[in-house]
């Protein structure tokens, strides 16, 4: 897979509290529609925000439901994984809804 294709990172250090930062309503549709664009955030550290700047997205080895590139549209859950939080544009390809951890 390339998770280096298309990106276009809004490279924004929203801090450590994102909650006071940004106003967050839940995104409509609450399930977007396959193949389409959303905006996204990724939270990470600051050394890995600059190698994806430079060089994209590697999928991680592992993850809740496997291996892949994990973002979020909610900010406060991705500041969760590290200081940088890096807002998405994402292409979308097939929906696969998780309901429960």
């Amino acid at each position: 897979r390339d998770f280096g294709g298309r990106r276009r990172v809004g490279w924004h250090h929203i801090g450590k509290s994102a909650n006071r930062q940004l106003s967050f309503a839940r995104p409509s549709p609450r399930v977007p529609q396959d193949h389409s664009t959303i905006s996204a955030f990724h939270g990470t550290s600051r050394f890995a925000a600059e190698l994806i700047e430079k060089g994209g997205f590697l999928p991680s080895k592992s993850g809740m439901i496997g291996p892949g590139v994990y973002f979020s549209r909610d900010p406060s859950k991705a500041e969760s994984y590290g200081e940088v939080i890096l807002k998405l544009e994402v292409d979308l390809g097939k929906i696969c809804v998780i309901e429960h951890q």
